[in-house]
């Protein structure tokens, strides 16, 4: 089921609200092998900002002088920001608004770059009934490249009335 919520979102100039359009899907609703994706073009400015939010202000991410003379020639975008697509794809679609996300394994295994069109996939690749847990193999591509990748745990309430 595909549902609308309204979301509070903030940004510089103030919080505004807008709606967004959510999946909730209960474990029954689930399979192995579905998948979902989401695409996204990183900027530096979304660089900066998550420098800014979460601190990491490696000169490799923000400065390009210290980054065109390490081994990427250019700014990187953070890794652990890339695999945010995979917790978009897990909160909003697959399984969606009902999901509880429990744990990430990821390997980062090349740089992404500012300007990079990075395509997410999260796919289910089992599920566990008596523990209400699906495990999700999750997939960032740049082209034809795997840049990160991982799986994730995550937890899923029943339609039965089971709700973790």
């Amino acid at each position: 089921m595909t549902t609308y919520f309204d979301c509070q979102l903030s940004d510089a100039a103030g919080a505004h609200v807008q709606k967004e359009q959510f999946n909730q899907l209960y474990l029954e609703d689930l399979s192995t092998g579905m998948e979902e994706w989401v695409e996204h073009t990183f900027s530096q400015s979304d660089v900066d900002l998550f420098a800014s939010l979460s601190g990491d202000i490696s000169p490799v991410h923000i400065n390009k002088d210290f980054a065109g003379s390490s081994i990427y020639k250019r700014n990187v975008v953070h890794g652990i920001l890339v695999s945010a697509l995979f917790s978009n794809l897990i909160g909003t679609k697959l399984p969606g608004a009902y999901a509880i996300y429990e744990s990430q394994t990821l390997q980062f295994r090349k740089p992404v770059y500012p300007g990079d069109n990075i395509k997410a996939v999260c796919q289910i690749e089992s599920i566990n009934y008596y523990q209400m847990r699906v495990i999700i193999t999750c997939r960032a591509w740049n082209g034809s490249s795997i840049v990160v990748d991982g799986q994730a745990r995550v937890l899923v309430p029943s339609n039965n009335g089971n709700r973790y």
